[in-house]
C-alpha cells in the first residue's frame, strides 16, 4: 500500500513543505529569518504549481469575483491581529509551549496513535474526495 492515496500529494505537499521548514527555522536559528520568508513562499509556490496543472478538480472552473476581494481582506486582516502585536511588541509573552509530558506516557502514546490514525483519515478523505470530484468533472 502507498504512502498517500491517489491524489493526495497536491494537498499534503504543501503541508509538508511547511512543516519541515518550520523544523528548519527551529534547528538551524542562525538563517531563520531567511527560513521565515521561505515559510510563505515554498508552500504558496507548491499550492500555486499544483493548481496550474489541475491538480485541484474543486477549483476548475472558479471564476474571481468581487467576493473574492472580500475574502482576502477578511483573511489578510485575521493574519495581521492574530501574527501583527507579535511583529510590534518582540518581547510581548507568548505564553508555555504545550507540554506532552504532563499527559503520562500512557495517554501520551494514545495520543500520539490516535493522532496518527486520523491524520491518516483524514488524508484518505481528501484524496477520495479530490478523486471522485475528478471523475465527476471528467464525466460532465
Amino acid at each position: 500500500m502507498p504512502l498517500l492515496p491517489a491524489g493526495a500529494g497536491p494537498y499534503v505537499a504543501p503541508y509538508a513543505a511547511f512543516l519541515l521548514l518550520v523544523e528548519l527555522q527551529g534547528r538551524l536559528p542562525s538563517v531563520a529569518p531567511a527560513i521565515f520568508l521561505l515559510r510563505i513562499a515554498v508552500p504558496s509556490a507548491l499550492i500555486a504549481a499544483f493548481w496550474m496543472r489541475g491538480a485541484y478538480p474543486e477549483l476548475r472552473g472558479y471564476r474571481a469575483g468581487i467576493a473574492t476581494i472580500g475574502d482576502l481582506a477578511a483573511g489578510l486582516a485575521i493574519a495581521a491581529l492574530w501574527v501583527g502585536p507579535y511583529l510590534l511588541w518582540p518581547s510581548l509573552e507568548r505564553g508555555d509551549p504545550f507540554d506532552v509530558a504532563l499527559l503520562g506516557e500512557e495517554r501520551r502514546q494514545r495520543a500520539s496513535a490516535d493522532g496518527t490514525r486520523r491524520l491518516s483519515e483524514v488524508i484518505r478523505a481528501a484524496a477520495q474526495r479530490a478523486e471522485a470530484t475528478a471523475i465527476h468533472a471528467t464525466a460532465s
